[in-house]
């Protein structure tokens, strides 16, 4: 059974390197839904390990949770 049928796309936000895109698909029972996803480059992760054996983190902020966050060393690729 088909999943339905894409009818469209358009972006509704760009900053960067990042964007965020609608789609709006009708699925087999004739029901229409607007899905969004985040584009993204892709990006890599790298865990270091000491002698000790320890993983180093980072401690960041992230504005969306207003937290610092424990988080491994990272970018794009």
């Amino acid at each position: 059974m088909s999943g339905g049928k894409r009818l469209g796309a358009r972006e509704v936000f760009h900053d960067g390197p990042f964007r965020v895109v609608e789609e709006r698909w009708r699925h087999p029972d004739g029901s229409e839904v607007v899905y969004r996803s985040v584009k993204s480059p892709s990006f890599s992760v790298v865990v270091g390990v000491t002698d000790e054996g320890e993983i180093p983190f980072l401690r960041n902020f992230h504005p969306s949770p207003g937290l610092r966050l424990l988080e491994l060393p990272g970018g794009q690729i």
